[in-house]
Order: structure tokens, then C-alpha cells, then sequence
């Protein structure tokens, strides 16, 4: 090729450039959906309407097959176009604030039909962009399948690496950049991809990854954005609805590991100064600065029982301890020794640094042990007692009950809780009734403690704007009975004890590990059979796209050679799409069942699954299928005999994960005239087990969850099998 002629070849594109470009375009997306999906959990949990999402995969696929062509300088100009859809994207999330219909309501009841609106104009929403994600994706199998000398497992590894590096620069940049700067970095990533595949114009293409660049370098770009995205002032308790009057207020505005955190300080009418903790925009604590608490102080029913209850030199432990008034008031009861558990690093770190002098040093003081730990975790490793275990709004906000923070509810939780109590110990919960107008949390944990032999009372405000539990431990001696009554009925003083009629419950049922979604006020928000309504009508969306695909993908594959059935070949592809769905979302589930905080296993659960089946479509050629096969069957049917759980099944996992990271780019080589109809078919494949993995776990629990798994990979196995010696050559 003459030197000075500026147009590439399309193999020099292939050689020293197809292959970054791959890698980037895949981390790009990914990330782009995980920082939308991060912030669309202010509102509602995007998992909820992520198999709708699913459904624009083949829409774009099918639009990209429009054009026969599909090489590197085409695949450039298609992700040229999800770049645009992108930034028009982060456009459209600065709308989401002003079509979210459950945030004021959703505290105190929200019927399905209004959920569904709101699922269903948030999908409306982002399914351009997951058009173009599959369009991008497909053009991009095609192109590198067609550069690797018509392999795609080399191809399809890198697209799941990708994704995999995605996850991890979510963790490991989230506090740094803040999640709006990961969305441009996001678009950066195909911009950058797109310059890798340019033949010529250099300069032009470089202008687009530069200014994006200095977007994310622009110190105030989180700040701008976080104030344009959050609720307006017209929602009452949103930071902007709290300060509205006194816009000076804030403290702080980061992103934490978990949430995005306000700080905020309200000045009170006697002089002194309410600190409020934001999560998410959602109020969660309140800390009272100076070293006395104020007259006419809102003193609630739990900050009086370290003084009424702890004995003289006690042990405190306080989870979800926020900006530590629980803390506080341990410490002025005089405790010898405060455990402090907050889940969130970024309040700890602040609170023990540059807010300090605001805090009064509460996490500063000799004999405060703070720790920014899940709680559960923390008491699974200790042999500690304690006097006093203080459980702060422990049924966290509502989004979470749909998809939980943690397992801090579960009957098992709190009998781990229950144990860790001296002698002369109690456990106390207390939180806001906003999270539970008709006392339905209240009754689940009244009567679960009661299930666990504890002497149990509830108590509230006396307007009932708070709750409190108190569980004594019933072996405890007659003396310390007789102290723990006298406290109580000074404690009656400016609390109302809670009637026998008050605390009935039909039907209880503690909440277990196996279910704990639907713990605590879920059951009032949304009932199950609500929840089954959901699940039937977006069932019935998927359902009928599914068919549609079915039988249009059906009527191509009739005029085109096909080395086996079409419907067969069809069903394999949907198997294939519906099992890696599933398979990931196990593996995340089982960690969480180990970690107990979902963050932290979605994260680590991704990351370990993409990169094991890109592992797998790397190293494992077709030749090698029917023995693995073989052998992942015999996994499979040990695991069935005797069902794993834990990290036993994670190890399970991994020859699983890697043999079902082979399945798609060997069923793309072996039928080229299918590659478009196995696309659309692995995509609602997905579909249908993104449905169910969110919904089967929520209504009926992990371990039927866990025999969907295993009843859809031995499917899988069969048709792979199937399809593998119908095709076999010679």
C-alpha cells in the first residue's frame, strides 16, 4: 500500500485495532446501562423492567441486518450512531424526576397498576438505546467473526470481558467520578472505540473523545447534574423540598460506595443545629450537634433507652448507625464500650474526618468503635456480647424491599442478634413510621421475636411518627426484670405501649433467608398477588414478542440452507439466552445469600461470571463440547441429588459458567445463514430470564429459583447436545 495514501485497509483495521475496539465498545455500553440502572434506583428498581430493555436487542439487530455489509468501517458507523443515542439518553434521565409517579407514594401504598406505568415509561424511555446497543453488538459479532477467519469465540470472549471490566470500573469508580461522569466516560469508551476504526480523518474523530474527556475533568459536572436529576423542591422530603428555604444547607454532595449522600444542616429555632443524612435523596438519619441535647428537642421513644436500659458500664452495639445519635446517646449513658456498624464508607470517613467538629467527634472517642461493615457479617465473625443492640431504621426505604441492600430482616438475622446478647442484654429496633403507616413491619418483627422466645414490647410516639421494639431476653434474672419494668414505665412516660389487638398479624409467616424480598412493608405496599399480576402481564409482553420472533425467524430460516430444524435450531437459541441469564443472576443470588449486602454480590457476582464464560468461549473449541457436556451434566446431577448451597454451589459454578460461555459462539459458527435468527432469539432468551430471576425470587423464594436454574441448564445441555450432533461434520 502506497505510504502516503490516507485510507486503511480494512485487514490493517482488523490487525491493529478490531480488537481494542471490540473491548471498549462492549465496556461502553455496560457501563453506560449500569450507571443509568444506578441512578433510576433513586425512583424504582430498573431490574423490574430490564427484560422489556431486552426486547430492543433484536429490534436493532434486525434493523442492522437491513444491510448485507458488515465489516469494521460499518460496525464504526453503528456505534458512531449508539454514541449519539447515548448522549440523547443522558438527556432523557435528566427527565426522569418529572415522570416518576411513586417516589411521594410509594411510602404509603401503590397499587400495580401505577407501578406498571412507571416500569413501563422508564423502558420506553431506554429502549433506543438498547436498540442501538444491539445493533452495535450484532455488526460487531459479524465484524470480528468475519476478521478472525469466521471464529466467533474469540469474538464473544472479548464482548464478555468487556462487560466484565465494566463492572469493575462501576466499583471501583463510583466514589472518584460519581456516577454521571461514568455515563460520558461510558460514551467516551465508543468514541474512543470509533477513533480505533477510522481509515481516515483522524483529527475529526479525535475531537468527539476529547471533549468528552474534559466533560469528565470539569469539576462541577457531578454537582450539576445530581442537582438537575434529584427531586424537585415540591416533593416534601427530598433534600431540594427540605431546603428550599435555606439553600446554603448542605454540607455535603458525594457518592458513597452504596447511595449518592446529602448532608445537610438545619438550623433550629432555639439556635442549635439538626445534621440530616440523605441516601439516595431519601432521609435516613438525623444527628443532634452540641454537647447537651436542646430543650424541646424532638426526642424520640429509642433515644431514651440507653438511659433507661443500659447498665452502668455496659456494652452498646448500634447498626446503621449513620451520623451517630444512637452513639451519642449510648455515650452519655455512660456506655464503657460502643460498637458503631455503618454500611455506607463515605459517612464514616466524613464523620471521622472533615465533619468532625460538626459531629462533636462522635466516631472520634475512645471507647466508640466504628466500622463501615454489613451488620450481619460483622456478628457472623464475632463471639462479642452486648447489653444493648440497637437496630436503626433497620426496614430501610422501599426500593429496597424490592430488590434488598441486605438480609438484616430475616429470622435468621435476628436470632444471630438475639444470641449475641449478655445476660442482661436486650435487642431494641427502632424507626420511622413513614416507613410503616399501618405497623405491618412492627407486627412481622413483634411476633418473629416472639417466635424466638423473647419478652417482647412495642411501643410508639405518642403522634405514632415513630416505632419501637424491645425484646429481653426471658432467662434473665428477677432482679434485672424487676429493674427492666421500672424502666419500661418510665419509658411510658413520652411513649404509648401497643395493644395485644394492636399487634395481631393473620397468617404471620417469619421472614426467611430463602425469601427475604418480601419482608416488612412490601406487604402493604404490594401484595404477592399483586406482584403475580406484574409478573403475568410483563410474562404476556416478552411472551408475545417472543412468539412474533418465533414465527417471523421461523419463515426466514425456511428459505435459507439449515443444517438441522429451524424450530429446533430456534428453541436451542432462546435455551441459550434464557440459561446465561439465569446462570449469572444464580450466581449473584448465591453470594448474596454469603454476603448479605446485594451491592457488593451484583458486582462481584458479574464480574466473576462474565469473565469465567469469556474464559470458556476462549479456551473451549467445538470439538470439546459433548465431553464437557458430559461432565457439566454429571455436576449438574450431583447437585440436584444433593442440593448445594453457599460457596459449595459458587464452585459449582465455575466449570458450569465456562461451558455455557462456549454455547453461543459455537451455534453462531456452525449456522451462518441463522447468525440473525440466533441473535433475536438468544436476546428474548435473556428476556424471559431476566423476568425470571427477578421475580421468581421475590414470590417463591431462592431455593425455587435455584430448580428453575437447574431445570432450564439441563435443557440447555440436551439441546446443545441436540444441535451439536446434528451438525457434526463427517
Amino acid at each position: 500500500m502506497n505510504a502516503s495514501n490516507k485510507e486503511l485497509s480494512p485487514q490493517a483495521i482488523t490487525l491493529g485495532r478490531l480488537i481494542p475496539a471490540i473491548f471498549l465498545s462492549s465496556v461502553g455500553a455496560v457501563l453506560f446501562s449500569l450507571a443509568i440502572f444506578r441512578l433510576l434506583s433513586f425512583f424504582i428498581m430498573p431490574s423490574m423492567f430490564f427484560a422489556l430493555l431486552l426486547i430492543g436487542f433484536p429490534i436493532g439487530a434486525a434493523i442492522a441486518s437491513r444491510k448485507q455489509r458488515s465489516d469494521a468501517r460499518r460496525f464504526r458507523r453503528v456505534l458512531g450512531f449508539l454514541a449519539a443515542i447515548m448522549i440523547v439518553s443522558v438527556g432523557i434521565t435528566l427527565m426522569a424526576r418529572h415522570v416518576d409517579h411513586m417516589r411521594a407514594s410509594l411510602l404509603f401504598g401503590v397499587n400495580p397498576e401505577q407501578l406498571l406505568k412507571q416500569v413501563m415509561t422508564f423502558a420506553l424511555f431506554y429502549l433506543p438505546f438498547f436498540v442501538a446497543y444491539g445493533a452495535a453488538e450484532y455488526v460487531g459479532y459479524l465484524a470480528g467473526t468475519s476478521a478472525f477467519g469466521e471464529r466467533m469465540r474469540p469474538v464473544y470472549g472479548m464482548f464478555l470481558f468487556g462487560g466484565a471490566m465494566a463492572f469493575a470500573l462501576a466499583a471501583g469508580l463510583q466514589q472518584s467520578l460519581g456516577v454521571p461522569r461514568l455515563l460520558i466516560l461510558a460514551v467516551a469508551a465508543v468514541s474512543i472505540s470509533r477513533l480505533l476504526l477510522a481509515t481516515e480523518g483522524f483529527g475529526r474523530a479525535l475531537i468527539e473523545p476529547v471533549i468528552l474527556i474534559l466533560l469528565i475533568c470539569w469539576p462541577g459536572f457531578d454537582s450539576f447534574f445530581m442537582n438537575a436529576f434529584k427531586s424537585p423542591a415540591t416533593v416534601p422530603d427530598s433534600v431540594a423540598g427540605v431546603l428550599k428555604d435555606n439553600r446554603d444547607a448542605t454540607v455535603v454532595s458525594k457518592w458513597g460506595k452504596y447511595a449518592y449522600v446529602d448532608i445537610v444542616r438545619l438550623p433550629q429555632e432555639d439556635g442549635s443545629v439538626t445534621s440530616a443524612g440523605y441516601y439516595n435523596d431519601i432521609a435516613m438519619w438525623l444527628y443532634q450537634g452540641g454537647g447537651q441535647i436542646p430543650e424541646g428537642f424532638r426526642l424520640e421513644p429509642r433515644d431514651r433507652v440507653p438511659e433507661l436500659f443500659l447498665p452502668e458500664k455496659g456494652r452498646v452495639a448500634v447498626l446503621g448507625s449513620g451520623g451517630g445519635r444512637e452513639v451519642q446517646m449510648a455515650r452519655r449513658a455512660g456506655a464503657e464500650y460502643v460498637l458503631a456498624l455503618e454500611i455506607e464508607p463515605r459517612v464514616v470517613n466524613l464523620i471521622k474526618t472533615d465533619l468532625q467538629d460538626q459531629f462533636d467527634h462522635v466516631y472520634s472517642q475512645q471507647q466508640v468503635d466504628v466500622r463501615a461493615e454489613e451488620a450481619r457479617s460483622y456478628f457472623e465473625n464475632t463471639k462479642d456480647q452486648f447489653d444493648l443492640i440497637m437496630m436503626i431504621s433497620v426496614g430501610g426505604y422501599p426500593q429496597l424491599m424490592l430488590e434488598p441492600g441486605n438480609m438484616i430482616r430475616t429470622r435468621t438475622a435476628f436470632q444471630l442478634f438475639v444470641d449475641h446478647l449478655s445476660e442482661q442484654g436486650l435487642l431494641a429496633i427502632g424507626y420511622s413510621a413513614q416507613l410503616d403507616k399501618d405497623g405491618v413491619l412492627l407486627r412481622q418483627y413483634f411476633h418473629t421475636l416472639i417466635g424466638l422466645g423473647m419478652d417482647v414490647y412495642a411501643y410508639s410516639r405518642p403522634d405514632q411518627e415513630s416505632f419501637l421494639l424491645l425484646a429481653f431476653r426471658p432467662d434473665a434474672s428477677q432482679d434485672q426484670k424487676d429493674q427492666w419494668a421500672q424502666a419500661r414505665s418510665r419509658l411510658e412516660e413520652s411513649a404509648v405501649q401497643r395493644t395485644e389487638d394492636e399487634l395481631k398479624l393473620a397468617d404471620f409467616q417469619p421472614i426467611t433467608d430463602d425469601r427475604p424480598y418480601l419482608g416488612g412493608n412490601i406487604s402493604k405496599i404490594l401484595s404477592s398477588e399483586q406482584i403475580q399480576f406484574m409478573f403475568l402481564i410483563l410474562s404476556m409482553v416478552v411472551g408475545i414478542c417472543g412468539v412474533i420472533a418465533m414465527l417471523v425467524m421461523h419463515h426466514r430460516m425456511r428459505s435459507s440452507p439449515c443444517p438441522t430444524n429451524p424450530f429446533g435450531f430456534l428453541l436451542v437459541g432462546l435455551l441459550i439466552g434464557a440459561n446465561f441469564m439465569l446462570l449469572e443472576h444464580f450466581c449473584v443470588t448465591q453470594l448474596f445469600q454469603n454476603l448479605y449486602a446485594y451491592y457488593d454480590s451484583l458486582l462481584i457476582g458479574m464480574v466473576a461470571f462474565l469473565t469465567l464464560t469469556g474464559l470458556g468461549s476462549f479456551l473451549f473449541p467445538r470439538s470439546w463440547l459433548i465431553p464437557l457436556i458430559g461432565v457439566s451434566l454429571l455436576l449438574s446431577v450431583g447437585w440436584f441429588y444433593e442440593p448445594a448451597s453457599g460457596m459449595r454451589a459458587l464452585f459449582l459454578l465455575i466449570p458450569l459458567a465456562m461451558v455455557a460461555g462456549t454455547f453461543f459462539p459455537v451455534v453462531f459458527d456452525q449456522v451462518p445463514s441463522g447468525r440473525l435468527e440466533l441473535f433475536v432469539m438468544d436476546a428474548l432468551g435473556a428476556a424471559m430470564g431476566a423476568l425470571l430471576s427477578f421475580f421468581i425470587p421475590m414470590l417463591y423464594g431462592f431455593r425455587v429459583f435455584g430448580i428453575i436454574v437447574f431445570v432450564v441448564l439441563l435443557l440447555t445441555m440436551g439441546g446443545m447436545f441436540w444441535f451439536l450432533l446434528r451438525t457434526r461434520k463427517g
